[in-house]
């Protein structure tokens, strides 16, 4: 029998939360529906009923986590109160926080043993990763902090690449890093190299003006 649980949150956000929490702290492979299930009372017959399947829950866990992050960076970016050196520190301060939670062996773990998974990965990252970096490029250009020169678009395509090609176990452990450094520090080495200098920037605003 199921147990009670706060009327407020669905049998499906509380089997979500469940299987969020346990994939990344004991990773993918070894946990099975039925822990998932029994972590929060809830009966296997529910649980399938929910969700048929191991790779579906993977699934649907997933694409929750990025629509949580782009959700979030979405709020950054439009709010005009913001200036746009506190968005760009606020965009990569939600990639570090969301994706600090995640460790190379998750990723490991999927891209061993869930092979089609790991794609979708790559396919999630492909419908938000260069929409949301363009749409701040192309704000730091109308606000004057990004060169007029940098194309938002191929800049975008850029740090997607970087990111499919870096977020792999191999890469992790050969320069040391977590997904969550990775991702900064390819950002920061774009930012770095689109971003006018104080003086061109105060310059350009005042040719606006």
């Amino acid at each position: 029998m199921d147990q009670v649980q706060n009327p407020g949150i669905t049998p499906e956000e509380r089997l979500l939360n469940a299987a969020e929490n346990t994939f990344l702290s004991a990773g993918v492979h070894r946990v099975t529906m039925d822990e998932i299930a029994a972590s929060i009372g809830m009966s296997k017959r529910t649980v399938y009923q929910i969700i048929p399947g191991k790779e579906q829950l993977i699934l649907r866990v997933l694409n929750r986590f990025a629509s949580r992050i782009r959700n979030q960076v979405e709020a950054i970016l439009d709010d005009p109160s913001i200036s746009f050196p506190e968005k760009r520190d606020r965009y990569l301060a939600t990639i570090a926080n969301n994706l600090s939670k995640i460790n190379s062996r998750l990723l490991s773990e999927i891209q061993r043993f869930f092979p089609a998974i790991f794609k979708e990965i790559d396919a999630i990252r492909a419908r938000n990763l260069p929409q949301l970096m363009g749409k701040l490029i192309r704000q730091g250009q109308q606000t004057g902090f990004i060169k007029e020169d940098a194309d938002p678009e191929f800049i975008s395509a850029v740090f997607l690449a970087s990111i499919s090609g870096l977020m792999t176990q191999p890469q992790m452990e050969r320069f040391g890093s977590s997904p969550s450094e990775i991702a900064v520090r390819i950002a920061r080495l774009i930012f770095e190299g689109i971003q006018l200098d104080p003086q061109e920037s105060d310059q350009r605003t005042l040719r606006s003006t």
